[in-house]
């Protein structure tokens, strides 16, 4: 189970003067990991496993440090066609569209810079999240349906399209889980990239969650086509 503890000093005197609150920092808080003792095993190590994984979705799901809302995104790129190796240099005819899709799991803080990074860059974010962990298939909670009614994150609500990978039956293949996750994602694709009228020299972008684009480089793939590998 992980825990956030407030800081205190042991022994400290009460203060004589009443003290004005101040607003919460990360410093005023302590990370700690406490592992409860458990008879051994294997159905008594699940139990631990799959309470510590909600545990940490509690956590995610409540951050102890508020948003930062003074940065500001950058300027957007020069509509010239780009010249970066990526990146032929030519124009296209018509301006590309970009379906990008991410597998998610407990990258919420990521999920955020993500969103901030590709608004205005894609016509969509194809969010795609399992109701388990791939080791050996253990459950985990939902997190998007929670996190798309807090403020940080309700205003992508009509960018991001949802999608819930089934349920599967426990394996020791370690890819199995994303291999699902990946088909799931690619019916979805499929069937949002027809819904939107998408044309064969459209892009769909294929990632994790922590593998993102930079808004520079959507931007300029809408107007200059790659090169093939």
């Amino acid at each position: 189970m992980f825990l956030f503890s407030r800081n205190t000093q042991p022994n400290a005197q009460p203060s004589r003067a009443p003290t004005r609150p101040h607003p919460l920092s990360i410093k005023d808080w302590r990370f700690s990991s406490h592992v409860a003792p458990r008879p051994p095993g294997p159905e008594s190590n699940d139990t631990f496993i799959e309470a510590a994984i909600d545990s940490l979705a509690r956590i995610l799901l409540h951050p102890a440090a508020a948003a930062n809302h003074s940065c500001s995104r950058p300027p957007p790129p020069s509509p010239a066609p780009c010249t970066a190796p990526a990146f032929t240099g030519a124009r296209r005819l018509s301006e590309a569209r970009v379906l990008y899709v991410a597998l998610f799991s407990f990258e919420v803080d990521l999920l955020e810079v993500l969103l901030h990074e590709i608004e205005g860059a894609v016509e969509r974010l194809v969010l795609v999240e399992a109701p388990f962990v791939h080791q050996r298939i253990r459950r985990k909670p939902m997190l998007w349906p929670t996190l798309v009614r807090q403020p940080r994150f309700s205003r992508f609500q009509s960018m991001v399209s949802y999608v819930q990978v089934p349920m599967q039956a426990p394996t020791a293949d370690i890819w199995h889980g994303e291999r699902q996750a990946t088909r799931a994602a690619g019916r979805a694709v499929v069937e949002l990239a027809n819904s939107l009228g998408f044309r064969l020299d459209d892009l769909i972008v294929s990632a994790n969650t922590d593998e993102m684009l930079s808004q520079a480089n959507l931007l300029h793939s809408h107007i200059s086509p790659s090169h093939t590998p």
